[in-house]
């Protein structure tokens, strides 16, 4: 047999083991997804009870998310130094009763601001002895207004 002869041979049993190659691969990856789904049908004892006690624990997660959303706070879950921590957080979307009451009383305080221009601005143009003292009268204002 010469080199040429023994090439085409080794051609061809190189593509025998190739083929083999490929169906045994198809065959065990399909043999492997039988086995997945048979693991899943039918996961031992102590896997069924780990899954319970994490529904449970999802669940009560929920109830304790619900319960906090109607007083302005939610947690939120960050991945912190390889692991994940819960943190409080405020709800953009209901903020506490503590901050609303701070805005309305910073608006409050920027609406009493607004009318000292206009009111400041009618007296000053009125003239006579009041506008001599506006500006300690404004700066009274000022102050009790922005305590």
């Amino acid at each position: 047999m010469n080199m040429e002869e023994k090439r085409k041979l080794e051609k061809l049993l190189l593509e025998d083991v190739e083929s083999a190659i490929t169906k045994y691969a198809a065959r065990r990856s399909e043999e492997r997804g039988e086995m997945e789904k048979a693991a899943l049908k039918n996961p031992p004892t102590e896997l069924k009870r780990l899954m319970a006690i994490y529904q449970r624990a999802r669940k009560e997660m929920e109830e304790a998310e619900a319960k906090m959303k109607p007083h302005g706070y939610r947690m939120d879950d960050v991945y912190r130094d390889g692991n994940y921590v819960y943190e409080l957080r405020l709800d953009r979307t209901i903020e506490p009763k503590a901050l609303r009451d701070y805005d309305e009383k910073t608006n409050m305080a920027k609406g009493a601001l607004t009318n000292l221009k206009r009111t400041y601005t009618l007296k000053l143009f009125a003239g006579g002895e009041e506008a001599k003292e506006l500006f300690s009268a404004l700066a009274r204002e000022l102050a009790s207004i922005v305590k």
